[in-house]
Order: C-alpha cells, then sequence, then structure tokens
C-alpha cells in the first residue's frame, strides 16, 4: 500500500498559556497541505522493517513517529503483524508542517485497512493523539480549529 502523507500550514497560531507539562495551550486553524508530502509504503512481511531514504530526519529509527506507530498498532490490535515499511522523507524536519505527525497518521489509516481492523476515523485519531499533539489532524485531513495542544479538533467542512 502507497501513501502520500502530505504537511499542514497554521492559520492564525495563537499561544494561549504554558502547560506545567512543558507544552503550550493553542488556538488554530489547521489546513492541509497536499502539494508537499514524504512517501510512505507498507505491505506484509515476515518480519518488522523500516528503510528510511530522502531527507535527514534528527532522530533514530526506534524513535521515529511511523515505527512508534506500527509498534502501538501491534500492541494492542492482535491482527497487526509484521510489515515491511519504505519511507522517503520529503517534509523539512522540524519545519512545524507536522510531517512526523503526518507519517503516524498515514501509518496508523494503512494498518487499519492492511489488517481489517475496522476502526473508525475517531477511532485512529484517539490512538495516533498519543504518538503527538497534532497527530489526530492527519486521520481527519480536512481544516480543523484546534485547541488544547492541537489535539481537540472541530471539523470546519
Amino acid at each position: 500500500m502507497k501513501l502520500t502523507p502530505n504537511c499542514k500550514i497554521n492559520i492564525g497560531l495563537s499561544v494561549v498559556r504554558r502547560r506545567r507539562d512543558g507544552y503550550h495551550d493553542i488556538k488554530t486553524i489547521f489546513y492541509p497541505v497536499y502539494g508537499l508530502h514524504d512517501e510512505l509504503e507498507i505491505e506484509k512481511a515476515d518480519v518488522f522493517s523500516f528503510d528510511q531514504s530522502g531527507l535527514a530526519v534528527d532522530c533514530s529509527p526506534e524513535k521515529n513517529l511511523i515505527v512508534r506507530c506500527y509498534y502501538l498498532m501491534a500492541s494492542r490490535y492482535a491482527q497487526v503483524q509484521p510489515v515491511a515499511i519504505r519511507f522517503r522523507k520529503n517534509i523539512p524536519f522540524g519545519a512545524g508542517l507536522g510531517g512526523g505527525s503526518s507519517d503516524a497518521a498515514h501509518t496508523a489509516i494503512a494498518l487499519n485497512e492492511l489488517f481489517e481492523l475496522g476502526l473508525s476515523k475517531p477511532q485512529l485519531a484517539q490512538t495516533v493523539s498519543e504518538l503527538g499533539a497534532d497527530c489526530a489532524f492527519f486521520i481527519y485531513n480536512v481544516p480543523c480549529f484546534a485547541t488544547g495542544m492541537g489535539n481537540n479538533l472541530l471539523l470546519l467542512t
């Protein structure tokens, strides 16, 4: 299965306050940008593998949100078996475009389909929100008004 995890921009980002956990509460509109995207290919395999190319990512493979998403889904759903993941990074790392969050969300979408988990968008969004504040946005991937850490979403479509 081939996917193209896109990026997003924030429109009107307002930082409301700094939280005790070090994060910030925000108010913004998350807006998907489809023209800039990573490339993700996931298929069933005998053993788990992860191969990355493209732009550099400033973390080890085991900390990559794609890998973390796979292990999170595999720990929750027995149907999720090993996969081979090929990943090409095109969205600049650390640019605030949500590339890693999008990659994680699209990984969850692919695993849901590949292993016929039958999870709804709200269930997928809840699962990936454990990986990052804006991961849930990419499950819906439509303009949203976001509050909290970016995890409370009001779809604007």
